[in-house]
């Protein structure tokens, strides 16, 4: 049997072009392209960090009244401290120091120092944090065949640090802090502060102001504002989230679909027709779903919506790698959030561009695992 390469897919009788298999021998003998060892400071080098620190650090006048740490040294020796491991203040002044001469840095405050220095890390810290997102954004592509999916949520902190004031969090009222985040097609891209005593929609056209035509925005109920979902449908920009029981709907019609009966109800906010849709199951007579939305197509509604649960894994993610407080100042707040962030942003940069699927835990691990090969002197079981 004599095996061939189509080249070409004929859509009708038509002569087909191949190529026998021997004439392409050579190509099956090419050895494969051998994957690079996965470690933090070929990471570091291949995202281009150390340029990326020294131009914002420039940009930002961050080593204004410098005494004696560099604080381009001091961002990149906390980042990497965090990617090993580091998850207390004490731990990140420890863990930066033995890796300075693996990373290339001169020297690292200690703990007392790091905490009056977060007030000149904070600006910095941001900016890395975009030039970061707006590399992943390009390397993760486009969820839908146009326009970007844009998704909203705040997570609540639990904090008794002086910053923090009364608010719902985690389903009771408690003091704390907020963080407010935006993802773009599942990366985050925005990030606000706020003590726990803001509403979620507080920064909601921060988020909005500079978002484009054929943008798909998806939130959730707390986010929902019928003059909102109005005045961005008139941008050209949907607007999905789920429904509040408060709020009157007109009843148009209902069908059927599969084994969920679908209902559908309309309000018309200024001109704009904003849909209700209330998906319920014909086998247990349960509601499956409840949204509203700008789109008339109430699959492709639920789709998008599906998308938002991206932002709830960077939460999660955020959780897994131990988030917590390292300074109990709002610069603090700020930069603790940030340095998390960047090392998110930093294992999803690096698995693609290193080709390889791996998720974010996986890639935390790989970098201790090297972290205690190269510092410890011993392999790590």
């Amino acid at each position: 049997m004599v095996a061939y390469l189509s080249l070409i897919e004929p859509s009708s009788a038509s002569n087909l072009t191949v190529i026998h298999a021997k004439s392409i021998s050579h190509l099956n003998n090419m050895a494969p392209k051998r994957l690079e060892k996965l470690d933090l400071s070929r990471a570091l080098r291949k995202i281009g960090m150390h340029e990326i620190v020294r131009r914002v650090v420039k940009k930002t006048d961050a080593n204004k009244n410098m005494r004696m740490h560099d604080r381009g040294d001091v961002i990149l020796g906390a980042i990497s401290a965090i990617a090993v491991g580091a998850r207390k203040t004490r731990s990140l002044s420890e863990l930066a120091g033995e890796l300075r001469g693996k990373i290339g840095i001169k020297s690292f405050p200690e703990r007392s120092t790091l905490s009056r220095l977060w007030r000149r890390l904070d600006k910095p810290l941001y900016e890395v944090f975009l030039e970061l997102s707006s590399g992943a954004i390009k390397l993760s592509g486009k969820k839908v065949s146009f326009g970007r999916i844009i998704a909203l949520d705040v997570k609540g902190v639990l904090s008794k640090c002086r910053i923090s004031k009364r608010g719902f969090i985690k389903g009771r009222v408690a003091r704390g802090l907020k963080i407010h985040l935006e993802t773009i097609n599942g990366v985050p891209a925005r990030v606000f502060f706020h003590d726990a005593s803001s509403h979620d929609t507080y920064y909601v056209d921060d988020f909005l102001k500079d978002i484009g035509r054929c943008d798909h925005v998806v939130a959730d109920r707390a986010f929902f504002d019928l003059e909102l979902m109005a005045k961005l449908s008139k941008r050209g920009v949907s607007f999905t989230t789920r429904t509040k029981g408060s709020v009157k709907f007109h009843f148009v019609d209902e069908f059927v679909d599969g084994s969920i009966l679908v209902k559908r109800y309309i309000r018309i906010i200024d001109g704009v027709r904003i849909w209700r849709y209330k998906g319920v199951s014909t086998l247990d007579n349960k509601t499956v779903f409840d949204i509203t939305t700008t789109l008339k197509d109430y699959k492709f509604a639920l789709t998008l919506y599906a998308l938002r649960w991206d932002i709830e894994v960077v939460f999660r993610h955020l959780s897994n790698m131990r988030f917590r407080l390292l300074g109990y100042s709002y610069h603090g707040f700020v930069s603790s959030v940030l340095l998390f962030l960047i090392v998110y942003l930093l294992a999803i940069i690096y698995a693609a561009l290193s080709r390889r699927r791996k998720s974010i835990s996986e890639m935390l691990e790989k970098f201790e695992r090297w972290f205690r090969r190269v510092c410890c002197g011993h392999k790590p079981p």
